[in-house]
């Protein structure tokens, strides 16, 4: 009995864990052939979403209206991936999403350093309102992070992190991370750029509170890749 019950308990997290899917794929498409490519609004409303939580989405100023659309006339979550600066804060109030994620989009892999900006950050939360609760940053897979993430009163932070781990170090720090923000009681979510080859290896040692998934563009329809995906865990929920 009790070399099951961590199996169990997997199982049980692996079911309680939501699934966030990337739009910035079709984002990106759209804005460079937007004479091609319906606009968000129109293509997301032709999905049906109701075995995901919600819908990631990269703050863009060209898109925005299509954006504003999407948080106030559709039923599922849009999450903001939005840059950690007072102008895309006061955009951020004005778009009002459902969910924000704040990043630095300056940097390739839109994580912000909470150690070097710590005190940027305390500011730009106290000065601008947004729900705490549904509100979520994105750092590096650190264990140092993720205190002052929870010092900083963020109860919920998006992991990045390479994979495969390059060396046993890179396993254990990534172990610590998850670790100390079980402890802290950090919502954790991480999914970003891997392939779902690679969400079902990591999956079997680490299950995540958030699993955010990016849709890869297959060349028959970025809404087949979406579906892929959905059956995709569908599979894997049964074989866990």
């Amino acid at each position: 009995m009790e070399h099951n019950t961590p199996a169990i308990f997997c199982k049980i997290c692996f079911i309680l864990m939501e699934i966030t899917i990337s739009a910035v794929p079709y984002q990106l498409l759209r804005k460079t052939n937007p004479e091609i490519f319906l606009p968000l609004p129109e293509y997301f409303s032709k999905i049906p979403f109701e075995k995901i939580k919600s819908l990631m989405f990269l703050y863009d100023k060209d898109q925005i209206e299509e954006i504003k659309i999407l948080c106030n006339y559709f039923s599922y979550e849009i999450n903001l991936q939005i840059g950690a600066t007072p102008e895309q804060m006061h955009e951020l109030l004005s778009i009002k999403p459902p969910k924000a994620t704040l990043s630095n989009l300056q940097r390739k892999d839109n994580c912000l350093d909470l150690l070097l900006f710590k005190e940027q950050i305390q500011e730009l939360l106290q000065n601008f309102q947004f729900p705490k609760e549904n509100l979520k940053v994105r750092i590096e897979a650190d264990p140092e992070q993720i205190k002052t993430a929870s010092k900083l009163g963020f109860s919920k932070a998006e992991l990045d992190f390479a994979y495969p781990f390059k060396n046993e170090k890179e396993f254990q720090k990534f172990d610590e991370t998850i670790k100390v923000a079980q402890k802290m009681g950090v919502f954790v979510s991480f999914g970003k750029g891997l392939k779902l080859k690679e969400i079902k290896d990591i999956l079997a040692k680490f299950v995540p509170d958030e699993l955010v998934v990016d849709i890869p563009f297959y060349q028959f329809s970025f809404q087949n890749g979406i579906k892929y995906s959905i059956d995709f865990f569908d599979d894997l929920k049964k074989k866990f």
